[in-house]
């Protein structure tokens, strides 16, 4: 029972975790927010810069039961030899502190590229967590998604990378 409890208030958390945000998440086809963060590394990514490129955000946090079954499928796309030859870009956005996401992501020995920030989440009207954005080489949305139900969610997202790494690049 407390288990059970437990997970209603994560989920619910999960749900809240944006606040009292009132923009939806960018429908497909939409130009993407710009957006600049400071990753872990103290390396800025800054969307305006990463036009040609396929961008793939992870909104998560560490207390997320959601997000923690998502981190795995987002490790494995952050070793596709897409990102290695720079044609896709893999951004994880928590909104805790540095030093709790550290921890968590060392325990873990996740090493995608990840980035906190209070105020990107509220960009891209994230309300609830994990929220997935893939955003073209266009600086369009290819899709967003919103929770994880494993294989068929993961199916999903590589499914709108896919897409975006088909497209032409913008002239």
């Amino acid at each position: 029972m407390r288990k059970a409890l437990t997970a209603m208030i994560a989920m619910a958390a999960c749900l809240l975790w944006a606040g009292s945000v009132l923009a939806d998440p960018p429908a497909a086809g939409a130009d993407a927010p710009d957006f600049k963060v400071t990753d872990l590394d103290g390396k800025e990514v800054a969307l305006k810069d990463l036009k040609g490129k396929v961008v793939f955000v992870d909104f998560w946090a560490t207390w997320c039961p959601p997000c923690k079954r998502a981190l795995p499928h987002t490790q494995e796309i952050s070793e596709r030899e897409e990102v290695k030859k720079g044609d896709l870009v893999v951004v994880a956005v928590s909104n805790e502190t540095e030093d709790l996401v550290k921890k968590f992501l060392a325990d873990n020995k996740y090493t995608f590229r990840t980035a906190c920030d209070k105020g990107l989440g509220g960009k891209y009207g994230v309300r609830g967590i994990p929220t997935f954005i893939i955003i073209g080489k266009d600086g369009k949305v290819v899709d967003s998604l919103v929770g994880f139900a494993g294989d068929s969610t993961a199916k999903q997202i590589d499914e709108a990378i896919a897409k975006g790494l088909k497209a032409d690049a913008p002239k």
